[in-house]
């Protein structure tokens, strides 16, 4: 996956380990939607799509294979 340099620190978002300033990171895309809504109430439309997000992930969740080889 394509890396770039951190312009400010951030949280992996697989492994929760911190990426400092300056340090090659990722912008992994996820899900977020679908929420669980119990079915008493009338469900709005928009619980049922799902909702994408950028997140940063470090290099070694990035590239795995880049890690296994070093």
């Amino acid at each position: 996956m394509k890396t770039k340099r951190a312009m400010k620190p951030y949280d992996c978002f697989l492994c929760k380990k911190k990426i400092n300033k300056g340090e090659q990171y990722a912008r992994k895309s996820v899900v977020l939607g679908k929420t669980t809504i119990s079915m008493r109430d009338p469900v709005p439309d928009w619980a049922w799509e799902e909702y994408r997000s950028a997140e940063p992930v470090c290099n070694d969740c990035a590239n795995p294979k880049q890690k296994e080889n070093n």
